[in-house]
């Protein structure tokens, strides 16, 4: 089976035995980004962890954490950068786009301003990385609160596609329908096949 051929159910993030795996083959750098208060912090811990802190405060600098995944027979070790989302942190995060895989960009679907503020976002991402040989997922947060929603389905998904982007909504309180992880299968997948023609192309 190749990797085009895997799907959500061939994808394991969950299960104590990977953190046990020593065989380990690629190693992706996954960086989140987008404004305080999105919940990037919690959604790394969601997914890191099964954590959801409700008391979480605002990242100071960049907070790290490392994650085994299993996508059919491959171990892949993540490494996971939650960077500051407050606007005096944005130069300084900057430093932190070196040697990344992939980009997370963050907005909290109750907040327009955070999802108009993705394209700042994005311009940074664009001054320090070439975007185009990078995998990119855009992500809206909180979906538990829709009922506050300010930020439409259809109008993300058009941006999404816009700017070549993977798309997913979700929530890292309660982790619905297990959105957290099928976002992280395509964007691992994307990575694995984007890796692989790099390497082709080189050899």
């Amino acid at each position: 089976m190749t990797v085009e051929q895997y799907t959500y159910k061939d994808f394991e993030y969950k299960s104590p035995e990977l953190n046990e795996e020593s065989s380990i083959g690629d190693i992706f750098k996954i960086v989140f980004m987008g404004d305080s208060g999105v919940g990037k912090t919690n959604l790394m811990s969601r997914f890191a962890k099964d954590y959801f802190n409700i008391n979480s405060k605002s990242t100071i600098g960049v907070d790290f954490s490392m994650k085994n995944v299993k996508l059919g027979n491959m171990m892949i070790k993540l490494q996971l950068w939650d960077t500051a989302g407050q606007e005096r942190y944005k130069t300084f995060t900057s430093t932190y786009f070196k040697d990344a895989h992939g980009i997370i960009f963050v907005y909290d679907i109750t907040s327009m301003e955070s999802f108009t503020n993705i394209t700042k976002w994005l311009s940074n991402a664009n001054q320090h990385i070439d975007l185009s040989k990078t995998g990119v997922m855009l992500i809206g947060n909180k979906l538990d609160l829709e009922e506050k929603r300010e930020v439409g389905k259809k109008l993300a998904e058009d941006y999404a596609k816009e700017h070549n982007m993977f798309f997913f909504e979700t929530s890292a309180l309660d982790n619905r329908d297990d959105y957290i992880g099928k976002a992280f299968f395509y964007l691992v997948q994307g990575l694995i096949i984007s890796h692989s023609y790099q390497k082709q192309r080189k050899s």
